[in-house]
C-alpha cells in the first residue's frame, strides 16, 4: 500500500479515537449529573450539618459509605472502626442507625443520605 493510504488510514483512526472519548466522557458526565446524592452529616450538637454532593466516588444506585466520604462530610474525627459511632437516618423506620465502613444504600433520584455522630442528640 502506497505511504498516503497508510498515513491517510492511520489520521482517521486517531480521529475515530478521539470521537469515541469525547462521546464516552459526555456519557459519563450526562451520567454525574442526573445520578448524584446530597449528604447531610452533623458532627456536634448545635453545629449546622455539613453539606456535600457527591457525583461520583459510587455506582448509581449504589452509595457506600466510605472513609472517604467520612472525611468529606467532616465526621472524620469520629472513630470510624468502632461500631455505630456514625449512624444513619433509616427513613422506613424513622430511627438514627448504626453503620460499619462498607454500608451499601440504594438510592432513588433525589434522595438525600443524613448520617450523624452517635453523640449528636440535636437533630430536627
Amino acid at each position: 500500500m502506497p505511504p498516503i493510504f497508510t498515513e491517510q488510514w492511520r489520521r482517521e483512526q486517531e480521529l475515530a479515537e478521539e470521537n469515541r472519548r469525547r462521546e464516552a466522557e459526555v456519557l459519563m458526565n450526562t451520567a454525574k449529573a442526573k445520578h448524584s446524592v446530597v449528604v447531610y452529616a452533623r458532627s456536634e450538637d448545635g453545629k449546622p450539618p455539613a453539606v456535600h454532593e457527591f457525583q461520583s466516588g459510587f455506582s448509581w444506585p449504589f452509595f457506600t459509605f466510605t472513609p472517604k466520604i467520612l472525611s468529606v462530610v467532616d465526621l472524620t474525627g469520629i472513630d470510624s472502626t468502632s461500631r455505630s459511632r456514625v449512624q444513619l437516618y433509616c427513613r422506613p423506620l424513622g430511627i438514627w442507625v448504626g453503620v460499619d465502613p462498607g454500608y451499601v444504600l440504594e438510592l432513588r433520584t433525589g434522595d438525600r443520605v443524613f448520617f450523624k455522630a452517635s453523640h449528636v442528640e440535636d437533630t430536627p
